[in-house]
C-alpha cells in the first residue's frame, strides 16, 4: 500500500512539472544517459528532433499497466516521431525482473 501510495504521490507530482519549463523559462530538457535493460548505453540527445515521453513505473502499478496500452497507442499512431523511455522507480525490483516485464508487455 505504501509503494502504490508514493507512486501515485510521484505522478501527481510529475503532472505538475509539466508546466514548469513555462515558469522557470527553460528552453530544452537537461541531457542525460542511461542504460537501457540490454546494456546498451544512451542519452536524451539521441532523439533530438523526436517527442520523448518518460514513462515512471513499477511492475506492480495497476494504474501504469493500463497506462502502457495508451503509450502503445500513441507510439503506434506516431512511429517514430515518439520514443517512450520506461524507468522502473521501484528500487527492490530486479533487473531480471523488469526485463521480464518488458518481454511480456
Amino acid at each position: 500500500m505504501l509503494k502504490a501510495n508514493l507512486l501515485l504521490i510521484l505522478c501527481f507530482l510529475m503532472v505538475g512539472l509539466v508546466s514548469l519549463p513555462e515558469v522557470i523559462g527553460a528552453e530544452k530538457a537537461y541531457e542525460f544517459t542511461l542504460v537501457d535493460t540490454e546494456g546498451r548505453e544512451f542519452s536524451l540527445s539521441d532523439f533530438r528532433g523526436k517527442y520523448v515521453i518518460l514513462d515512471f513505473f513499477a511492475i506492480w502499478c495497476t494504474p501504469c499497466k493500463i497506462e502502457l496500452a495508451h503509450l502503445k497507442d500513441l507510439k503506434h499512431q506516431l512511429g517514430d516521431e515518439i520514443v517512450i523511455i520506461s524507468l522502473d522507480v521501484d528500487p527492490e525490483e530486479t533487473e531480471q525482473q523488469v526485463k521480464d516485464y518488458k518481454r511480456a508487455n
